[in-house]
């Protein structure tokens, strides 16, 4: 099985420079909502952690397609403009 690459890894890959991967530490940090005490801890796991596996299950994401067959089927006191 292969191993999987760290967030680290994968900016060296894709020939991005040390200080992009720092940016993207503090961005990463400050979008999570953790003090910057915690940008040591942040990157440090960026560096040596693989990054997680994502299944993304097409369907459930939350678009206003469903919203709209729902009104368009059920509500027929909205007019359709579409």
């Amino acid at each position: 099985m292969k191993q999987r690459e760290s967030l680290w890894e994968a900016y060296l890959k894709r020939g991005f420079s040390r200080r992009n991967f720092l940016k993207g530490c503090v961005a990463l940090t400050s979008l999570m909502g953790l003090s910057t005490d915690m940008l040591s801890k942040v990157v440090e796991a960026a560096e040596t952690k693989p990054l997680p596996v994502v299944v993304w299950i097409h369907g459930h994401e939350c678009t206003a397609v469903g919203v709209r067959r729902c009104i368009d089927k059920h509500c027929t006191g909205i007019r359709s403009f579409t």
